[in-house]
């Protein structure tokens, strides 16, 4: 029998086990969508970069691939993955794949979750409701089926956006901060924006009216709320420490993807550090450059309870809306199944550090 591209996904997905995947009611066949045929083209999430860009102005695209001052790390993120090394195992029993685990006291069918992040309405209509939604469907329910009425699974602090680093492009672009909530306007007849009113510039010193916080920031935030929470910026065994002495419940590995801070090298580079300082106390995650189910592979045997993506949700949802979130990270959890299957790791347990090595490093 010969199978087209949705049947072939719904055989791989199927693959992954028997279990619902993230969420109970989650099912295991490819989404039907509004998008049509064109939503299971995209062979990988690379695939849906180009497709937003053809849909977005080229001040949004920016805004979205950009980094800060020379993008040094904005790369480092991507090229980080090429110097580990996957050794696999042989004859291993990997007819059915679990890709659950459990995370501050929740279930997950799989191990990525979406990043937050800023200026999603300039990328497509309503962006923050509708990725608010994605995350809500099945692909995501076990996350956040615990909410009841006014509350929340947890709390995300993010530390490092203190201040808005050096952007190049966006100041080339003239780009409006507050167009990062409200949307690109429209352009006039002859391809003009507005004026706007509180451009991204160079060679301003950097203030701000209030302080910015700091460790007694976070004690005190623990002091008022029993709910998880989750530091999102440490790049460091100090900081690590830190959050330990301080009754953080879990960190973020984060660059940032690479938009604030320059030179601070890939955070697949920052994650051993980190994940040693803990020794397990707390659950590590970390974000940055994950475009690859090998990717997640990798950070999963260095130590990573977990991994969050950000560009390329977002690549998914400038294309398709909703169903291009939800298509991205299935498209992720159909390459980590296979590979795991293909690296003789039939469970989440069975990934540790033997798992890669270090081009260069003496093993």
């Amino acid at each position: 029998m010969r199978l087209n591209r949705r049947s072939a996904v719904k055989r791989l997905v199927a693959m992954v086990g028997a279990s619902p995947l993230v969420g109970a009611g989650q099912t295991q066949t490819a989404p039907e969508s509004p998008a049509g045929e064109a939503l299971f083209e995209p062979a990988c999430v690379m695939d849906f970069e180009p497709l937003a860009k053809a849909k977005l102005d080229q001040l949004a695209y920016d805004y979205l691939a950009g980094g800060s001052e020379d993008e040094v790390s904005l790369r480092d993120n991507r090229a980080a993955f090429e110097r580990i090394i996957l050794r696999p195992r042989t004859l291993v029993d990997v007819h059915k794949i679990d890709l659950s685990t459990e995370l501050f006291g929740q279930k997950l069918e799989y191990p990525i979750l979406l990043d937050p992040a800023g200026g999603k309405n300039c990328l497509y209509p309503d962006g923050e409701n509708v990725v608010a939604r994605a995350a809500a469907a099945p692909t995501m329910r076990a996350f956040v089926k615990q909410l009841e009425d006014q509350g929340c699974s947890g709390i995300c602090f993010t530390l490092d956006i203190m201040y808005v680093s050096h952007r190049d492009r966006n100041i080339h672009n003239k780009f409006d901060r507050a167009w990062g909530e409200t949307g690109i306007p429209k352009r006039d007849s002859q391809g003009r924006l507005p004026h706007p009113r509180n451009p991204e510039r160079a060679g301003i010193y950097p203030s701000r009216p209030f302080p910015t916080p700091t460790w007694e920031t976070v004690r005190e935030l623990r002091s008022l709320t029993k709910l998880p929470i989750v530091l999102k910026g440490i790049l460091t065994a100090e900081d690590a420490q830190l959050c330990l002495e301080n009754g953080v419940s879990g960190i973020i590995v984060s660059n940032h993807g690479g938009r604030q801070l320059d030179h601070v090298g890939a955070t697949i580079e920052a994650l051993p550090e980190v994940v040693e300082a803990v020794k397990g106390r707390i659950p590590v995650l970390i974000d940055g450059g994950f475009r690859r189910g090998t990717d997640i592979l990798k950070a999963l045997a260095l130590g990573a309870k977990a991994i969050c993506i950000a560009r390329p949700y977002l690549h998914g949802l400038a294309a398709f809306g909703q169903p291009g979130v939800e298509r991205v990270v299935e498209l992720l959890r159909t390459e980590l199944a296979l590979d795991m299957g293909l690296a003789g790791v039939p469970n989440l347990a069975a990934i540790d550090r033997r798992l890669v090595r270090i081009r260069g490093e003496r093993t």
